[in-house]
């Protein structure tokens, strides 16, 4: 009688444990299989968000290039093709142009056709009298006769990282004799500032103006990094 009962419970037990160990297995499971559901939902937010505030910041980015080589294009139109063999009056004519000169904070320069800087602004940059053909910015403005923009490239007394753009000077017939340049210093307060709220958990840099050969008309610039910086 009691081996009986002592079977009876026996097999209870198993059947306890058993549906036991089944009942944690799902919830188990089910806890791993929610969790992996809403790891993926979190990344799939996370990088929808982070896409929408690089692209925002991409698209101000493209703002403010188009804006200072539109505004290099225009000073280069409006210099008189007499003035380029006189560097004392395309010196002054820098000069009366400070919201011009505000928008490079590492200055703006003006080669004749052999590449050599003739008026720059500000002076102490000492860039007068420097020949800057083997500079690949002065070669496609003096050469080719395109604006362009530089990759970063190490310029000026402090070899900063720093973004040239340029553009030929034409005359009355269209012919290239000279180049106009502007200079942003990355290192230096800039323009990237504003973009990035001034957040130092956000690092910028640039690329070369993307060709779009189907849409001549449309400047569109690539970004090497731009996005939450990575603390190691």
């Amino acid at each position: 009688m009691n081996l009986n009962i002592f079977q009876w419970h026996s097999v209870k037990t198993r059947v306890t444990i058993v549906t036991l160990a089944i009942f944690i297995s799902g919830i188990w499971s089910l806890s791993f299989y929610a969790s992996q559901l809403l790891r993926q939902d979190m990344q799939r937010l996370l990088g929808e968000q982070q896409f929408a505030n690089v692209s925002l910041v991409a698209a101000s980015l493209n703002d403010e290039m188009d804006a200072r080589l539109g505004a290099l294009e225009q000073i280069a139109t409006d210099v008189s093709p007499s003035m380029q063999g006189k560097p004392a009056d395309l010196q002054r004519y820098l000069e009366q142009r400070q919201v011009f000169y505000s928008l490079f904070n590492d200055g703006v320069f003006i080669t004749q056709l052999d590449g050599t800087a003739i008026a720059s602004l500000p002076l102490s940059a000492q860039r007068t009298g420097v020949n800057y053909l083997n500079r690949d910015f002065i070669t496609a403005a003096l050469k080719d006769g395109k604006a362009i923009i530089s990759r970063p490239v190490m310029e000026g007394m402090q070899r900063a990282p720093t973004i040239v753009m340029a553009t030929p000077i034409r005359n009355v017939q269209g012919k290239v004799i000279g180049a106009l340049a502007g200079v942003i210093n990355l290192e230096s307060p800039n323009f990237l500032d504003k973009i990035t709220k001034g957040d130092a958990n956000w690092e910028t840099y640039f690329l070369q103006k993307q060709n779009r050969p189907n849409r001549p008309k449309q400047r569109n610039y690539l970004i090497w990094k731009i996005g939450p910086k990575k603390h190691t």
